[in-house]
């Protein structure tokens, strides 16, 4: 069943990964292509959105990255500087967190305007992704909706589930 419904971006780009993930029968594989389909106009705004257009970003980054991927390999005596959470997150050792602190601060300053810049960007974006916006789904019947489908996820493509009708 078609029908145009009123979403921000936030809301369709969360449903449209619970999409990428679901499975089920024949029903719920029409159900998910035709709504992906639906989508893809607006995935790809958002996508293309979320590119940042300052040059400078990209050699900060680097910067940022080259001195933490020399941090976390070990020197000849096989010390570290710092090291790997298992969540991908990088601890500075204590001993060298004044000196991370220096280079991060001169970075910084070297690359003040790009920051900036993308920090207008990222206010941009977060404007646009909670923007309204009509789109037309497919609506999929309670009864066909998998039971392996999390309360979370399920309470977030709610919008495309019909009503019951008693």
């Amino acid at each position: 069943m078609n029908e145009t419904i009123k979403i921000n971006r936030n809301e369709l780009y969360n449903i449209y990964e619970i999409l990428k993930v679901m499975t089920g029968g024949n029903k719920v594989k029409y159900f998910v292509k035709k709504n992906k389909d639906y989508m893809i106009k607006e995935l790809n705004l958002i996508v293309n959105s979320m590119k940042t257009s300052v040059e400078g970003i990209k050699e900060y980054e680097n910067k940022a990255r080259e001195i933490l991927n020399k941090w976390v390999t070990p020197d000849d005596k096989g010390e570290t500087k710092a090291t790997i959470n298992e969540d991908g997150t990088v601890n500075i050792k204590e001993e060298y967190r004044e000196e991370y602190q220096s280079f991060l601060k001169e970075l910084n300053e070297k690359h003040k305007d790009d920051l900036d810049a993308r920090e207008e960007e990222v206010v941009k974006f977060n404007k646009f992704m909670i923007e309204e916006i009509e789109i037309q789904i497919y609506k999929i019947s309670n009864d066909l909706i998998p039971d392996e489908l999390s309360k979370e996820n399920y309470e977030i493509i709610f919008p495309l589930i019909r009503e019951l009708v008693e």
